[in-house]
């Protein structure tokens, strides 16, 4: 409470005085005050009654029409400290906005919150110290209070990765990474997720018990059939991009996602080095702000519910964080182009050679192959067989740039009525114009055997 005038005021009272003591005119303390001669006659009036006083203005120590009431303050506290504790400070504010309707300036939430010493979980180590030094010159706090305030957990603050510039085109570069993290409180999961290098968009991103070629899939599919097939995809040197083997070029690499990118004109680049990859990196540091918490207030632990639900917590978070599609800057090639069963596309590949009656055997089980009229292939022995296993489970044999039907055989399934049911499922693998047909996980494996260019194949 201000119990004094301040400069201004004591200026206009002593310039008054003049003009009461006749040593000043009326015309000239109005042009000192930049004022009014009728203004100048109030501040006579004022003068005479309350002296030094009566200049002080008359909102002084007055509450402001626009302050927050003690109500709303309570409520903010006691919502931060019961339900959303573990939010970061703007995470707060926007549910305060949208689940409370509690209209505030974000500075102002941060003014409350430090006033009464709570602190972001994610706060930057400049203004846990600045808070600490509040606390130990707050005469009104005693030894307990102020070990109490100081005592909190707080989350140490990530480092900041170096600025790497944006890509200038939609899909020219999008980069894909998997967190294991505590995404509920009772386990750990790994989330897969793709994002553009260009616009900051997630594109797709999928929950799994761990980092596998099976959830990138799952985040891969979503890519492709939401936006379609990017020029590059950038990643780590984990073993589902990453071959381990030694002597090997490592311009592409030999993996089964690897395969995968190359027959669809993907560049897939790895690296082991984090900053290069900083936007999925940033990213993670952001989701492991917000998902925990709204998975805690959604109360879901169902990893299928947290699937469904994380597409819809995508679109909203690429609303307020991501930029604007420029469609003349798309690069992504829309799925349909690329004339194969996605469910095929995303398929992995194992090399048999055949066994003696030409079988194959694959996954302990026996089978024989046929074509798409039911014909028997016979093979001949120890010879390489691709076996093509498609993303929902349905499996094939390859050789060279023939597609055959695998029917296992037992008692029950190897007779005519079923192969002919069988067989008809290889129409999938045939299209108009079949880029699959152009290579061969055999030949492909050959190429990094023999570092031959004989060998080496595209489906440009």
């Amino acid at each position: 409470m201000r119990t004094e005038v301040n400069y201004m005021e004591r200026n206009a009272f002593e310039v008054i005085e003049q003009v009461v003591k006749n040593r000043l005119t009326k015309q000239k303390a109005a042009v000192i005050l930049n004022c009014s001669i009728r203004t100048i006659n109030r501040k006579i009036i004022r003068y005479k009654e309350d002296g030094i006083n009566g200049f002080m203005h008359g909102n002084c120590n007055k509450k402001s029409n626009k302050a927050i009431s003690r109500i709303i303050i309570n409520k903010i506290l006691r919502l931060r400290h019961e339900i959303y504790y573990d939010l970061s400070y703007i995470h707060f504010w926007e549910k305060l906005t949208k689940n409370h309707d509690i209209i505030i300036s974000y500075k102002t939430l941060i003014s409350i919150l430090e006033k009464e010493y709570i602190i972001s979980p994610f706060s930057h180590r400049s203004t846990r110290k600045k808070i600490a030094k509040k606390i130990m010159e707050d005469k009104t706090l005693n030894q307990q209070q102020i070990n109490q305030f100081l005592n909190e957990s707080i989350l140490d603050p990530k480092l900041a990765h170096p600025l790497q510039p944006r890509k200038e085109y939609f899909g020219e570069c999008v980069q894909t990474d998997a967190s294991i993290h505590n995404w509920i409180d009772t386990e750990k999961w790994a989330l897969h997720a793709f994002i553009d290098d260009s616009t900051g968009i997630v594109l797709s991103a999928y929950f799994d018990k761990q980092e596998t070629l099976y959830g990138y899939y799952m985040a891969t599919k979503a890519m492709f059939l939401e936006y379609g097939t990017p020029k590059e995809i950038l990643t780590d040197k984990r073993t589902v991009f990453y071959s381990t083997r030694k002597n090997v070029d490592q311009s592409d690499a030999n993996t089964q996602y690897g395969f995968m990118c190359n027959q669809l004109g993907i560049t897939l680049s790895c690296t082991s080095v984090a900053q290069t990859k900083g936007k999925i990196e940033r990213l993670w540091g952001s989701f492991q702000k917000r998902i925990p918490q709204e998975l805690r207030l959604a109360g879901i632990t169902d990893m299928n519910l947290a699937n469904e639900w994380i597409k819809e917590f995508i679109k909203s978070y690429n609303q307020k964080h991501a930029l604007k599609i420029d469609e003349k800057k798309n690069t992504f090639v829309p799925w349909e182009s690329h004339e194969v069963d996605i469910d095929f596309a995303l398929s992995t590949h194992y090399t048999r050679k055949a066994l003696n009656g030409s079988t194959i055997k694959f996954e302990n089980k026996n089978y024989a192959t046929f074509d798409q009229y039911g014909k028997r292939i016979n093979l001949a022995k120890k010879q390489d067989v691709m076996v093509v296993k498609t993303f929902t489970g349905e499996i094939f044999a390859n050789y060279y740039t023939n597609f055959y039907s695998l029917i296992e055989i037992n008692k029950e399934k190897f007779i005519a009525e079923n192969i002919n049911i069988e067989v008809s499922k290889i129409n999938k693998t045939k299209t108009t114009n079949n880029k699959w047909k152009n290579s061969n996980w055999i030949m492909y494996q050959k190429k990094w055997k023999d570092h031959s260019s004989t060998y080496k194949f595209s489906i440009k």
